[in-house]
């Protein structure tokens, strides 16, 4: 039997589309981030508001049109060496994904990276997993998770 194509899709959505979207991510998004120690509510307004100014950036990762990538970004400078780069704040993994299934996403992320000026896809895990899918994309993981554009 011939194996059918993965239909797969990862972009980004503006801060209104994040909104409709909001019930649905933002348990996502949560448990991808350290404990809010009692601040949740601070916590949901505050990324609501950056969704919305859209200086953080909500990217939708869709295979065979169900959820498989929950990723947010933001332009990042360091305020100690002034690097500049696209800093993946929270992401979210279904566990059907593959290698080839992040590769593309991360080529996503490092296209959008390239059209802001920004020189590398940064990102900080403790999770394993993460860190191969970059390894398997090309990435350094020495220290921190970047590719560079």
């Amino acid at each position: 039997m011939p194996k059918v194509a993965t239909e797969r899709e990862f972009y980004p959505v503006t801060g209104e589309q994040a909104m409709k979207l909001w019930p649905r991510i933002f348990p996502y998004i949560n448990d991808a981030l350290a404990p809010a120690n009692g601040q949740l509510d601070a916590r949901k307004s505050s990324i609501q508001e950056s969704l919305l100014n859209e200086s953080l950036t909500l990217w939708l990762g869709l295979k065979d049109k169900a959820f498989s990538i929950i990723i947010t970004t933001s332009e990042n400078t360091d305020p100690h060496s002034g690097e500049k780069s696209l800093l993946i704040y929270s992401m979210v993994i279904h566990e059907n994904i593959t290698p080839g299934d992040m590769r593309f996403g991360l080529e996503k992320l490092k296209d959008y990276a390239r059209s802001k000026g920004l020189p590398k896809v940064t990102a900080l895990t403790k999770l394993d997993m993460v860190r191969t899918l970059f390894e398997k994309a090309g990435g350094n993981t020495t220290f921190t998770l970047d590719l560079e554009v």
